[in-house]
């Protein structure tokens, strides 16, 4: 049975609850060894897929066949690229979705608390809330994840469509709907079990969050040096239109002092 879940809209919660209450292991782990690994990485998800990369890739028939068996309950990442949406489109899948903006700030309270440091070095220096906002509209983080979510909304396949915030809102209904869905007994739960949420812990530890910004940053210049010795000269490109993207100034409107706007 498998969940295909748009980041942090608590689908860990949802599929280790039905897990919990229905008796079918979680197989996502193993799936994703067995069948996914190498796969490649969908076009037009660069930035997501550093934060989940291996999840957002094409999926063919083979990872089809495993999503339908019954026997194992999956959850993942895959984005609706027109390949994942033929191979997948009759596959029994619950779809769930959540805002963009909202996805974005569950990113950096994982990394503030640390319960989900940041994988993406594109947001090693950014401290506020504001700024990590305004970095993923620069660099379309914030365009893909809206795509993401209304790519599913238009599929034509088999699917249910459920909203991260109606599942924490009501999380009796929504259980109900995905166990009618997937012809489960329906089990009458009113809760979903806490895994991994990122409000859980939300204290903020300033030298920590320096510390893993740190080693993001060390292990990004690592990898950059090793590509340009390569001679990547695209990527190496592609880096410095991001980097100077990032330097430059907000709107007149955006900036500290304003008017208009607090100082900070």
């Amino acid at each position: 049975m498998l969940i295909i879940a748009i980041p942090k809209s608590a689908s860990t919660a949802l599929i280790a609850t039905l897990s919990a209450q229905h008796g079918i292991p979680i197989e996502t782990a193993r799936v994703r060894d067995d069948v996914l690994l190498r796969r490649p990485i969908a076009a037009g998800y660069w930035h997501i897929a550093q934060f989940h990369r291996r999840d957002f890739v094409e999926v063919d028939e083979r990872v089809a066949a495993v999503m339908a068996a019954r026997e194992r309950l999956v959850k993942f990442h895959f984005p609706p690229t027109p390949r994942n949406e033929s191979v997948l489109r009759g596959v029994p899948k619950v779809i769930l979705l959540r805002d963009a903006e909202e996805i974005v700030s569950a990113y950096r309270r994982g990394e503030d608390s640390g319960a989900w440091p940041a994988k993406s070095y594109e947001f090693a220096y950014c401290l506020s809330e504001r700024s990590w906002q305004r970095r993923a509209r620069e660099i379309g983080l914030t365009d893909e994840l809206r795509a993401f979510a209304d790519g599913w909304r238009a599929h034509a396949g088999d699917k249910l469509v459920l909203e991260s915030a109606e599942l924490l809102a009501d999380p009796a209904r929504a259980l109900a709907r995905v166990e009618a869905y997937f012809g489960l007994p329906e089990s009458g739960l009113v809760a979903l079990r806490e895994e991994r949420f990122s409000r859980a812990a939300e204290t903020r530890s300033v030298p920590r969050i320096l510390w893993r910004r740190r080693n993001l940053i060390v292990r990004h210049a690592i990898a950059a040096t090793n590509r340009l010795i390569a001679g990547d000269a695209d990527w190496a490109h592609a880096l410095f239109e991001s980097r100077r993207r990032s330097r430059v100034a907000p709107p007149a409107e955006e900036q500290p002092g304003s008017p208009g706007q607090p100082a900070r």
